[in-house]
């Protein structure tokens, strides 16, 4: 299998409450169509996701965790349990998270709605690509499929379009 790329946005989320003592967030994870920040180390290059590659990896039904900081021993809210909603739709990968009241599910959830998180990223493993060469010789990639692993917020980010609230 390849290797899990891990990918963030600075997104606005767009609801951070609570509500009769549930912990939520919504917000874009990220806007497809857009370009990314320059990644990679040695060899630069910029990427976007196409529209409809979130939809492709959703529909698979594999369980997604929303997670702080790619920690998996911070786990925040699953699909698998129903507290993370995902969908894409034409602005791109959008979320919805009841975050589990732990310890450090409260810690970050006060953290986002003091606005001292406001980042996303997602862990993806890319199963279809093109790669091609600008006038500049800076590389560009258009993932059109790929598996969504888990989506996290963060304090960097990879691309810049949008903020958590």
């Amino acid at each position: 299998m390849t290797k899990l790329e891990l990918r963030q946005i600075d997104v606005e989320l767009s609801g951070v409450k609570e509500e009769s003592g549930d912990l939520l967030v919504s917000g874009y994870v990220n806007q497809t169509g857009q370009w990314s920040q320059p990644l990679g180390r040695e060899n630069r290059f910029i990427e976007r996701i196409e529209s409809g590659a979130f939809t492709r990896a959703l529909e698979r039904g594999n369980d997604v965790h929303f997670l702080a900081e790619h920690d998996n021993a911070k786990l925040l809210a699953s699909t698998k349990n129903g507290s993370l909603q995902l969908r894409e739709d034409d602005k791109g990968l959008y979320m919805e998270a009841r975050i589990s009241p732990t310890s450090y599910g409260k810690d970050y959830h006060q953290l986002i709605q003091d606005g001292l998180l406001t980042n996303m990223s997602f862990g993806m493993q890319v199963t279809e690509q093109r790669w091609d060469k600008r006038d500049d010789g800076t590389y560009k990639r258009t993932i059109s499929d790929l598996h969504l692993a888990e989506v996290s917020v963060v304090r960097n980010q990879a691309y810049r379009l949008v903020r958590l609230k």
